[in-house]
């Protein structure tokens, strides 16, 4: 049987329900196939078709948003070549202002200089104005992701759902930290060898690669999106962690996803929001 064929059939046995939603504690049934990372993220939505995960409606529907904005993020930098590439980020883009103002809201030019010399500058391509992403908006959205990344991962890596009494501990760093040499240290020596997704000649090499690794119960788990950013993503099964609790990474339980946009957070009003857009 193809690779294609298996794939197929695993989608169907999602739908009818023969897997539990990965994201919500395996108490309910994953009767929705959702694509990890979201199909926007790449050109034309095409994308090797694995990292597959049985969700929940509600699951399925709470987390759109963060895969909207994760697909977003990780296209914006650096600039497409391709024509029809930038027309699906610029429609991406529009999308953003009209249901999720806060986060599009949120990015402005920082007036402090960045504090890097010149050889790294030159590596962030041309960038040469740093982007303030220290907005709690951004970051709620982007840690939510996380979680979802860990609950996913966690389960193809042990085959065992993230209890309820599980939790996640993401954290994230941008092309910013990696110039800044800001990342982790040992970063790379605990994921060597991230893979992109892979089928036939399609793949995800420069857009995305992943990597997991399990300690005991416990397992980690990596995502990078091509010169944008870096996901990280911690689950303790048994509870919470008091270590990754002081690091000051949000806690997020099986379930958090259902919540919706803007994951806990207010929505802000007209007047807000035009302030927030008239940032330099």
């Amino acid at each position: 049987m193809g690779e294609a064929r298996q794939k197929a059939i695993k989608h169907q046995r999602i739908r009818d329900g023969e897997f539990p939603c990965v994201y919500c504690g395996g108490v309910v049934p994953g009767e929705e196939p959702d694509h990890m990372p979201p199909r926007i993220l790449f050109r034309r939505k095409q994308r090797p078709n694995d990292l597959v995960f049985p969700s929940c409606s509600g699951c399925n529907r709470g987390s759109a948003a963060i895969d909207t904005i994760i697909a977003w993020l990780g296209r914006s930098y650096p600039d497409s070549l391709d024509k029809s590439e930038r027309e699906e980020v610029k429609a991406i883009s529009s999308s953003m202002i009209t249901n999720y103002p806060e986060v599009a809201s949120a990015f402005h030019i920082d007036p402090e200089p960045l504090p890097l010399s010149q050889a790294q500058m030159k590596t962030l391509r041309g960038m040469t104005t740093p982007v303030n992403v220290n907005d709690p908006y951004i970051h709620r959205c982007i840690d939510f992701f996380g979680a979802k990344f860990g609950l996913g991962m966690h389960w193809k890596l042990t085959g065992n759902c993230v209890p309820p009494e599980g939790r996640v501990y993401p954290q994230w760093f941008t092309n910013y930290h990696a110039v800044a040499g800001a990342l982790p240290s040992d970063l790379f020596r605990v994921f060597p060898n991230p893979l992109p997704l892979v089928q036939g000649r399609l793949h995800t090499a420069g857009r995305f690669e992943h990597g997991s690794v399990r300690d005991g119960e416990y397992s980690s788990h990596l995502a990078i999106f091509g010169e944008s950013f870096i996901v990280l993503a911690f689950v303790a099964p048994n509870g919470p962690e008091l270590c990754f609790a002081e690091s000051g990474a949000l806690e997020c339980e099986p379930g958090c996803l259902k919540a919706g946009y803007p994951y806990g957070l207010p929505r802000l009003s007209a007047d807000e929001l035009r302030q927030r857009f008239s940032r330099p």
